[in-house]
């Protein structure tokens, strides 16, 4: 950490295996996108937990761990030696364990479970959007072929500003409580309620109609070749980017700080 000037975080130790042997691995942040990403907070705090644990390397500190180290070698070479002698002896012989499925990391259990609740989410939302786009429950003030993905987003968006969120907190752990065993009866209910809307409750009559330009702009189409006015018109109908817009720093996009630019400048800018 070049403290002011920026930090590398990676993988390489102050070993002679990482510095001549492996091949590493990092990233190396600049100070101010430390500050604007939270990293330099962290990294205090880091340094400041190794610092609360650290003892002065004293001759004394230094020689006791020259004594463990050959200690933990004498040891070790008479484990294996034991080892040996007891192998070379044994009547019954060695089996290696019966293992039906192999020992996971951490990282890749993680992993697993992470992609199965995503499938499991994907398939609950393609239900929700081939419902929620019927006749059956289709709001009179949403277009017919309106994409059926862009239709259920946006009813939970309704939903979750109507009943889920309440003040600046969120109830979603009780209303799931409440429905566990009733999802039908429950999703229906919301379906409904979406149905007898007369006006989009939050917006997203607006939303849906940025979805209109974006589905006529790149709908279908492959590999082709977008104009810079077609570019950026896309970008200014994804929410998303117009929301990060707000949040990129001034001086990112070449603005002076401490001034206030209007949304629809910065995403060109953004982009």
């Amino acid at each position: 950490w070049w403290y002011g000037f920026g930090a590398y975080i990676g993988s390489a130790n102050l070993t002679n295996a990482a510095w001549y042997g492996n091949v590493e691995v990092g990233t190396f942040f600049y100070q101010d996108e430390m500050d604007e990403a939270g990293i330099t907070t962290e990294l205090e705090a880091f340094f400041a937990f190794l610092d609360e644990k650290a003892i002065h390397l004293s001759r004394e500190v230094y020689f006791e761990q020259l004594k463990l180290q050959e200690r933990q070698v004498f040891f070790n070479k008479q484990q294996k030696n034991e080892t040996e002698a007891f192998e070379k002896n044994r009547i019954l012989p060695r089996i290696d364990p019966l293992r039906m499925t192999t020992t996971k990391s951490v990282l890749t259990r993680q992993r697993e479970e992470f992609l199965k609740e995503w499938h499991g989410t994907l398939e609950l939302l393609r239900i929700i959007a081939s419902r929620v786009s019927s006749n059956e429950f289709r709001p009179t003030w949403v277009e017919p072929g309106t994409p059926s993905g862009s239709q259920a987003d946006q009813f939970l968006h309704a939903y979750y500003y109507e009943f889920v969120k309440d003040g600046t907190k969120s109830i979603h752990r009780k209303l799931h409580q409440e429905n566990e065993n009733r999802k039908e009866s429950a999703l229906i209910a919301a379906l409904r309620w979406w149905k007898s809307q007369p006006v989009a409750p939050h917006n997203e009559d607006s939303n849906l109609s940025r979805a209109k330009i974006i589905l006529d702009k790149i709908g279908g189409q492959k590999n082709r070749r977008f104009s810079e006015e077609d570019f950026i018109l896309v970008a200014e109908n994804i929410h998303a980017l117009l929301d990060h817009s707000l949040r990129v720093r001034n001086k990112t996009l070449g603005l002076p700080e401490g001034t206030y630019t209007a949304q629809a400048e910065r995403i060109i800018l953004l982009v």
